[in-house]
């Protein structure tokens, strides 16, 4: 067992990052932005450390960033042989990236998939992506004290580590934390793919990777890694219940004493209302008046009404059940006869953006949908809106909520995972002290999240409350580096252990 208390210090430590995608070359959640801004930490402690990403097509337009080096290794799979070549690229921070190229695999269109539809191989993609970068290890002779790695996609490897430990010792040594960013995606495929995976009959075994008669790529991980991690304390709490544990909360109550929510950060950097290169006026918590200009500017943008005074509430989400978008749904006509204005930037089930589009039709000036994604705009959006609405069903660490209060605009958010981890709802207490940095709602529901929003235009009115809220949001600390010394506290430990 790790006990998680004061690290001891070790020397430099080598840490292999494997992540199925990383922001610099390819993005579709927010793993990507965990894989681009936590290893660059790792390195300023003064670590060595890999980060391993398949190639995908996505960064043929990033080829300036990685040069081939004209090695590959050799893995087979699926009764194939595939040379899988290795582009390379040193990060600003001195992070060493790699990328595991075979174009048959992982030069299409999408990374996961295509038109809401996984691709039929990917368990066979990421066996050949999990198998290059473990005999990578071997070949460049660079075995790592610490293999960090992320969901399903990557959740094989402690199964590669053993099978190919049989015959080098070297790759016993390696410490393994798996890290969960969502547990209701676990790789399951058909036993019949199994034989694709190029392991040993003996690793279909309810201690690996067979769940309930079917290939569980998460169980794997969640068995055999030695220490696991999630993204917020909370949701690491919920996956332990049967609401949240997805099969899996009878296996992580059982690890609980190894396992560890660590709260992500956000890129403090690009996430700056101070400097941020997409806003029209910047601001800190202390001179906040470039803030009206960004919600002008977006009131133009979007053909809301520009009456000033009258509150802005911003959405900026996949439109999904998960992210409680139906409940915003149900509620627009009595949000904007509460006074308020709503923007909103997202893609997602067709039936919601239809819905959004009946909103926007039924309320001209006052509610404006941008389906899609834009990055300006979401950060114009972050910037311009005086409360930010986040009522999600479940968010195992959750983004916007955060760049929200970095910006200071008051998120209204659910009370579960890195939500309740991340946002202080304003309540009489809080409000005395100065603490309060949003609003929580105990119960995804309608009912709840109206009241809420009416409770936040009400306080609105208070000027001076407002503004000590938002300057108690906005000095809020969601750096990496804070995350990066709950993670290097565990690898610290299991290296000593």
């Amino acid at each position: 067992m790790v006990e998680c208390g004061q690290p001891v210090r070790h020397s430099q430590m080598k840490i292999a990052f494997v992540t199925a995608e990383h922001a610099l070359f390819v993005k579709v959640g927010g793993l990507a932005d965990v894989a681009a801004s936590l290893p660059p930490q790792f390195a300023a402690a003064g670590h060595a450390v890999r980060v391993y990403v398949p190639y995908y097509a996505q960064v043929a337009s990033n080829l300036h960033l990685a040069w081939d080096t004209k090695h590959f290794v050799t893995v087979r799979a699926a009764g194939r042989v595939f040379h899988v070549g290795l582009f390379h690229h040193v990060t600003s921070a001195g992070v060493d990236v790699y990328l595991m190229r075979y174009d048959e695999l992982f030069g299409r269109g999408g990374v996961y998939g295509e038109g809401n539809r996984g691709y039929e191989d990917n368990l066979l993609r990421f066996a050949v992506f999990q198998q290059a970068v473990v005999e990578h290890f071997a070949v460049d002779e660079w075995f790592p004290d610490i293999l960090h790695f992320h969901d399903w996609h990557t959740a094989l490897l402690p199964a590669y580590c053993a099978a190919r430990g049989e015959l080098d010792r070297r790759y016993g040594a390696i410490k393994q934390v798996f890290t969960i960013h969502n547990l209701g995606y676990q790789g399951v495929f058909d036993p019949s793919q199994y034989w694709v995976l190029n392991l040993p009959g003996h690793f279909y075994h309810q201690d690996w990777v067979e769940h309930f008669g079917a290939i569980n790529c998460m169980k794997c991980a969640l068995m055999q890694a030695h220490y696991l991690t999630t993204v917020s304390p909370t949701y690491a709490k919920e996956i332990q219940t049967p609401a949240l544990g997805f099969g899996f909360d009878g296996i992580l109550r059982a690890r609980q004493h190894e396992l560890k929510g660590i709260l992500n950060g956000i890129d403090t950097e690009v996430w700056d209302p101070a400097t941020d290169v997409y806003l029209p006026a910047h601001y800190t918590a202390v001179n906040a008046t470039g803030k009206a200009r960004c919600k002008q500017v977006l009131l133009k943008a979007m053909g809301l009404h520009t009456r000033p005074g009258l509150p802005l509430c911003g959405v900026v989400a996949r439109l999904t059940e998960q992210k409680g978008i139906d409940l915003i749904i149900a509620i627009m006509d009595e949000i904007v006869r509460a006074g308020a204005r709503v923007v909103m930037l997202g893609s997602g089930e067709q039936w919601m953006e239809e819905a959004l589009r009946g909103c926007a039709a039924r309320h001209p000036g006052n509610v404006a949908v941008r389906i899609g994604f834009d990055e300006r705009l979401a950060h114009l959006i972050e910037a311009g809106a005086d409360i930010f609405l986040m009522p999600s069903r479940f968010e195992p660490c959750g983004l916007n909520q955060m760049y929200s209060m970095r910006y200071g605009t008051l998120p209204v958010v659910h009370r579960t995972g890195g939500l309740a981890d991340t946002v202080v709802d304003a309540n009489d207490e809080t409000l005395r002290l100065g603490t309060a940095t949003g609003f929580v709602i105990d119960e995804p529901t309608t009912r709840a999240l109206l009241e809420k929003i009416q409770f936040a235009l009400a306080l609105y009115e208070d000027r001076a409350t407002w503004r000590r809220m938002r300057r108690a949001a906005m000095q809020t600390d969601f750096s990496w580096e804070k995350s990066a010394r709950g993670y290097l506290q565990v690898f610290e430990q299991l290296v000593q252990r």
